[in-house]
């Protein structure tokens, strides 16, 4: 194989170089879609309410539901740890646990 002059390489290198910007931009580009669609789904998504039961998380999937004919909101729940300590024993569909992030 023929070793490139200097002349080659330094237009290999601009030639890849041009390549590498030009996917940088369209990457920096993606990135800033993606930033607009995840703030636009955060400003719309509903806030998570956490209960803890016992020391473990749960992340309470409806913004309210009804329990034995009453209508309780989410955000009550913590404070009503009776109808609480029912939905984890019960192993609702409501609960969802809060696995520790590694």
């Amino acid at each position: 194989m023929a070793q490139e002059t200097p002349e080659q390489i330094i237009a290999r290198l601009e030639a890849e170089n041009a390549k590498l910007k030009q996917e940088n931009t369209e990457a920096g580009e993606a990135i800033g879609e993606l930033n607009e669609k995840l703030a636009n789904a955060e400003a719309v998504a509903p806030e998570k309410v956490i209960v803890t039961h016992e020391k473990v998380q749960y992340q309470v999937l409806a913004p309210k539901f009804q329990h034995k004919g009453q209508v309780i909101e989410a955000k009550d729940l913590q404070g009503n740890k009776e109808v609480l300590a029912e939905l984890v024993k019960a192993e609702s569909g409501l609960l969802a646990k809060v696995e520790a992030k590694k």
